[in-house]
């Protein structure tokens, strides 16, 4: 009997010091114990033992998640406890049954179970709250040491704060939860650690939207706790940061819990990686998000999440993508929930947590609000009002405010949308949350204006506290973040590209006129660079007739939120076709396309590339073309920026096989220099990197074989500079000077801070940054033989970032860059070949006639890589004459304000140039 004693003295030292390895083999040792004694059939002590091991038998079933299984073991144990008259073990383990029922969410015995041990009675608890605490802190069994009733007082309170928070009374909780951990910091519990409660306590005050006072509970964290509670802890913190606005730190400590959490605890791996996706589209990383989700378990949430962001990718304002009207809808008056009514609570509960079944079912509320049924919507509006009337949350009431706005706006009842989007705004800013805060002030802007009422102060009113929030959340965020976050969303640009081209007559010829007049008003509205000194915006004054030659057709994509606006251009001819594509399937073509490029195991194109050509309506779009249009100027939208066009297919013919020459045109421009084939080249240079300096990187052995084959090709005014001659310094001091150039290096497209994507030469990376100052308008010529140097980033408004697109803005003519990673052997043979024939015919028929010649020959990925960028597109005479004359006369202008001290266009352009390259 001794040796039981003082064995479960020695497991109880072990769980109180969380030393889970020594109190392991203590229960192993007692087990073994209680079996040798059943065998000579000793019965002294056995209780005692048994009472112990079925205690720690339960707290195992409840730690791994298993209530259902630790209910009946808890019940033996409290058997056995009534059996000895021991009021203590009955109670603690009655209290540890109430858990276990609060984590099968079975309310009704869990509060049975509460009134037993607190009260002594088998019933309902009391209405006031107040009294189970009061009963839970003063709980004192007779022949119990005070250490013990110390530790008992604690369970109880701990148990109470689980039952009331599981239900929604969150207030009750974090006070139990306080009085639980007054006790702990005094008296050691071997059952309850004071960093679990105060973990529990954290999450219950941060969903009550007390962020201030949820941060204080870290302190109860100690050194010695597992990692499990660490990477909790830190998650919980990641929220707060997330709700206070502060995105970086959100993203960065989210992205530390799901690395870590990877190895401890993959649950919450996986909560931090559905914040971190919540995270990234507030600050734009969309592409980011996406990417994140193709590598997360696929399941039904996942499946929400990733609908959630392309929602967002297709967001025609900051606030909800909802219809306006919807049939047969009564509107309600204000402040009264529609009429369609569900069961006060939520069909469905998953989690003890309430704030994890909120966020899951008012995410499925804007789901149905993006997929257009806002009835729908108002009847799942309706589950949420009833059920969040029993949840003691400011927080979360709040945002029942801007989910209502949302529904009422659905439904275009602009007066509750107006009243609700109110209330919602003062609420989150009594909460200290900017972001939530702009969201309600922008659905309430939203809201007046549907109403159409004359009182501009209050808009202006609530525009300027929406700057002034975006300024201070602006404050908080990390450099690379905060230029990002700063870019508008869609929305003024795409509603007003939706209304201009729903005002085209509903058929697919339009006049001349009234296309000119629609695309320089989308033009006027792009985000771009200063032209150069050769290049002119568009100018749709100018009839095509006397612009476009006579060989070439311009196919202008304009991505909408749900469509795809086409119009093809050539001379005398122009045509409109509005394709079933919405934007955020734009994406998924892209990455589908490029993926069945990448992996094609044969010589022919894969089917992604026919479907992809369907989708995007090729067939039409070169059906109206004559047979003298080969030369096809694509004017890409958004992420089309990145698609292969020369890859795509029609009845499993490539567009080079069918005779096509193709460029794409970032940004719609004249382009007056005429692009010969390079005969003769004063100054070229082919840069040749195979060992760098920059850490990580494995030697190019082709590089500067490559370089040389370049050089060789071109002529004797062209120059191989390899190895370490090919610094930093040296390669921009030379690029500002030549008419072609060649880069065999490493590359990298850096997806968190595009400026710092670029190629990496002899001594570091050079970046975009770089490029921004050089002056490029000698440069007829630049292939960039890198990895994902081609690749480039889309940011809301429509501003692009990449090496080619800077190339083009700093004057460059042609760009030839790859969208995913080169073999050796393959850009070897593209040098030899490629600027065989580029001497005699322009850069972009030497390419076509090379992807040709490569199609049926090699795999897509030695071929498909290839994309050819044009600063613009040549006009036809006279209209190139027309142009110079505009353009000469446009920098002698800037030349005369510039000399009368003027803000010239040339000064603001550099000005802009550098805030660009610093952010």
């Amino acid at each position: 009997m001794t040796d039981v004693r003082t064995m479960l003295r020695d497991l109880q030292d072990a769980e109180a010091r969380h030393d889970e390895p020594r109190a392991r083999l203590v229960r192993d040792a007692l087990i073994e114990l209680r079996l040798d004694l059943r065998d000579q059939g000793v019965l002294d002590g056995l209780t005692i033992l048994d009472f112990a091991l079925l205690g720690r038998l339960a707290s195992q079933f409840e730690r791994e998640g298993r209530p259902a299984e630790a209910m009946p073991v808890y019940a033996a144990a409290v058997a056995y406890a009534r059996k000895q008259n021991d009021d203590y073990g009955a109670i603690f383990f009655s209290l540890r049954m109430a858990c276990c029922a609060v984590a099968s969410l079975d309310r009704q015995q869990s509060a049975v179970l509460l009134s037993v041990a607190l009260f002594g009675r088998r019933e309902a608890l009391p209405g006031d709250p107040e009294l189970p605490i009061a009963a839970a802190s003063s709980i004192s069994p007779l022949r119990t040491k005070e250490s013990d009733i110390a530790t008992l007082q604690a369970n109880a309170l701990y148990a109470v704060a689980r039952h009331y928070a599981a239900w929604g009374d969150l207030g009750t909780a974090a006070r139990a939860l306080d009085r639980c951990l007054a006790l702990l910091e005094s008296h050691r519990d071997p059952y309850l650690r004071i960093g679990e409660v105060a973990l529990f306590a954290f999450e219950v005050t941060a969903d009550r939207g007390e962020l201030e006072r949820a941060s204080l509970y870290r302190r109860h964290l100690t050194a010695n706790d597992d990692a499990s509670l660490q990477i909790r802890f830190d998650l919980a913190e990641a929220y707060v940061h997330r709700l206070r606005g502060e995105l970086s730190r959100a993203e960065q400590a989210a992205d530390s819990v799901y690395t870590r959490g990877m190895v401890v605890d993959p649950s919450a791996a996986a909560a931090a990686i559905r914040l971190r996706v919540d995270v990234l589209g507030l600050l734009n990383r969309l592409d980011e998000a996406g990417q994140l989700l193709d590598g997360f378990a696929q399941d039904a949430e996942t499946a929400n999440l990733r609908e959630l962001v392309a929602a967002r990718r297709s967001l025609e304002d900051e606030t909800a993508d909802t219809p306006r009207s919807a049939v047969g809808y009564r509107r309600p008056a204000a402040n009264q929930a529609p009429a369609e009514s569900a069961d006060p609570h939520f069909a469905t509960r998953r989690c003890e947590r309430v704030r994890e079944d909120w966020v899951r079912s008012s995410q499925q509320l804007l789901l149905t609000l993006h997929r257009g049924h806002a009835t729908a919507a108002a009847a799942e509006l309706a589950v949420l009002i009833r059920w969040s009337k029993n949840i003691d949350s400011p927080l979360i009431q709040a945002e029942l405010e801007n989910a209502w706005t949302k529904v009422a706006l659905a439904l275009g009842d602009v007066d509750s949308a107006l009243t609700h989007a109110g209330a919602a705004a003062a609420q989150f800013q009594t909460l200290g949350m900017p972001l939530h805060e702009r969201e309600a002030q922008l659905l309430a802007i939203a809201a007046r204006q549907a109403s159409g009422r004359g009182d501009t102060e209050e808009t202006d009113r609530r525009f300027q506290r929406s700057a002034e929030l975006i300024a201070f959340v602006e404050s908080k965020l990390a450099p690379h973040d905060r230029r990002l976050f700063r870019l508008n969303k869609w929305n003024v640009l795409d509603l007003e590209m939706e209304r201009w081209c729903s005002s085209l007559p509903q058929k697919e010829k339009s006049s001349h006129r009234e296309l000119r007049r629609l695309l320089a008003r989308i033009d006027a509205r792009r985000q771009s660079a200063e032209c150069s000194g050769d290049q002119s915006p568009w100018p749709l004054a100018l009839p095509w007739a006397l612009s476009l030659p006579r060989r070439t057709a311009v196919i202008y994509f304009l991505a909408l939120p749900h469509r795809l606006e086409v119009f093809v251009l050539h001379r005398w001819r122009c045509h409109r076709f509005a394709l079933p594509v919405p934007r955020a399937a734009l994406w998924e073509l892209v990455v589908t396309t490029i993926r069945s490029l990448r992996n094609a195991g044969t010589t022919e194109p894969p089917p992604a590339c026919e479907a992809t050509a369907a989708h995007l309506g090729l067939r039409q779009l070169l059906a109206v073309l004559p047979s003298t249009a080969d030369e096809l100027a694509i004017v890409p939208d958004d992420v089309l920026i990145n698609m292969p066009f020369a890859a795509l297919t029609i009845d499993s013919k490539t567009l080079p096989e069918r005779g096509y020459t193709m460029t794409v045109v970032p940004s719609p421009r004249w382009d007056m220099r005429t692009r010969p084939a390079l005969r003769r080249i004063a100054e070229g240079a082919a840069f040749g990197v195979g060992k760098t300096a920059v850490p990580g990187l494995d030697a190019l052995e082709s590089a500067e074989p490559e370089a040389r084959v370049v050089a060789a090709a071109l002529g004797s005014g062209v120059t191989a500079v390899i190895g370490t001659d090919a610094v930093a310094a040296r390669v921009l001091n030379m690029l500002n000077r030549m008419q072609t150039v060649h880069f065999a290096c490493h590359g990298e497209f850096d997806e968190r801070n595009p400026t710092h994507s670029g190629l990496a030469v002899a001594d570091r990376w050079l970046t975009i940054a770089d490029i921004q100052q050089l002056d490029l308008g000698r440069l007829r010529l630049a292939v960039v033989g890198s990895c994902w140097s081609g690749t480039t980033k889309v940011f809301p408004g429509r501003e692009m970032i990449g090496v080619p697109i800077k190339l083009l803005e700093r004057g460059c003519s042609t760009v030839i860059a790859s969208l995913w990673r080169l073999g050796d052997e393959a850009a070897l043979d593209f040098a030899r070949e490629y600027y065989t024939s580029v001497r005699r015919v322009p850069p972009a028929r030497a390419l076509a006639d090379l992807q040709r010649r490569w199609t049926r020959a090699r795999i897509p990925a030695d071929w498909a890589w290839f994309a050819i960028y044009s600063s613009g597109i040549t006009p036809a005479w006279p209209a190139r004459a027309w142009l110079r004359l505009e353009a000469a006369a446009r920098r002698a202008w800037t030349a005369f304000r510039t000399a009368r001290g003027g803000a010239s266009s040339a000064s603001s352009g550099t000005a802009r140039d550098s805030a660009r390259a610093s952010q």
